[in-house]
């Protein structure tokens, strides 16, 4: 049986295993964390409401040219087992992201 996102969330944390948090973005390509925790279900990664500019994501070094673009409010998942290995980039001052790894 697959579990939904929402009880692979709730199963992670209840499990304790996974980590989260949010991460300021610059105009430096940096990874969310460097904690290098594993997951089961991958990293959900998604730019605050606030933010003024586009967050790009990607897996290693990423650019705003080739990064997944995140405007504020939306997200994504990627199907990944560290969320260390997810960085994150902008182009116009600092933003942030929240992120959840389960």
């Amino acid at each position: 049986m697959q579990l939904s996102r929402t009880e692979a969330v709730r199963a992670a944390l209840a499990a304790t295993n996974g980590t989260h948090g949010q991460k300021s973005v610059t105009e430096t390509s940096a990874p969310l964390t460097t904690d290098t925790t594993s997951g089961f279900h991958g990293v959900s990664v998604k730019a605050l409401a606030s933010n003024t500019a586009t967050v790009f994501v990607g897996i290693g070094t990423v650019a705003e040219a080739d990064g997944m673009e995140l405007n504020p409010g939306e997200g994504v998942t990627i199907d990944i087992d560290k969320a260390s290995s997810v960085q994150v980039i902008t182009g116009t001052a600092t933003q942030k992201v929240s992120y959840i790894l389960t």
